[in-house]
């Protein structure tokens, strides 16, 4: 599922706007309705994606940011939100920046004292750059135990949040986040066979 969008040419993220003119809404809830009506947890989880889609915000980032704060929320997970667009309207020069130095630069002008990193930047990320300014670096390696799924077995992996909610609901998706899936760089570096950065 995807959200319709005015298209205005090369656009930061955080100015697309959707596309209320294409009635998405219905179509979406009907999807969902249909895949997860059988699943365990559907009277639970279905009041709270349609309240999600109660309202109207002008831009994508408003509305997927709304989702996953209304997420996080529900599943007890109390993170503060700090944008990155926000800290450089604020810090005009870091706009110059990219690949490692932003990332670097966004985390010391959030005074972030560890940062998580997906595996698909290794192109770029410099690990040690992060312990040099004591900040803590992490590679998120993402491995979901096995859940029961409406749909039966093969179970299927690296699906959206929602399929765990409608499947475990919100305490047995809160429980499955609690497996380890974070990995130093060194312990990454050694899993994968690769030159250790860090």
């Amino acid at each position: 599922m995807t959200l319709p969008v005015h298209r205005k040419g090369l656009q930061p993220i955080y100015a697309v706007e959707v596309n209320y003119e294409v009635n998405f809404k219905p179509k979406h809830l009907g999807t969902l309705r249909q895949a997860y009506q059988k699943a365990n947890f559907f009277d639970e989880i279905f009041p709270f994606v349609e309240n999600l889609y109660a309202e109207s915000p002008r831009t994508v980032q408003e509305f997927t940011l709304r989702a996953i704060k209304e997420t996080c929320s529900s599943l007890g997970i109390g993170t503060e939100f700090v944008l990155s667009s926000e800290i450089v309207s604020k810090n005009p020069d870091l706009s110059n920046l990219g690949a490692n130095e932003l990332v670097l630069e966004l985390c010391l002008h959030a005074e972030a004292t560890f940062y998580v990193s997906g595996t698909g930047c290794l192109d770029f990320i410099r690990p040690e750059t992060f312990a040099e300014k004591g900040i803590e670096f992490f590679f998120q390696v993402f491995s979901t135990a096995p859940y029961a799924q409406v749909h039966g077995e093969p179970f299927v992996s690296h699906m959206s949040v929602l399929d765990a909610l409608f499947n475990l609901g919100f305490s047995g998706t809160a429980e499955l986040l609690t497996s380890p899936m974070l990995r130093t760089s060194s312990e990454y570096f050694s899993d994968i066979g690769g030159k250790d950065f860090g």
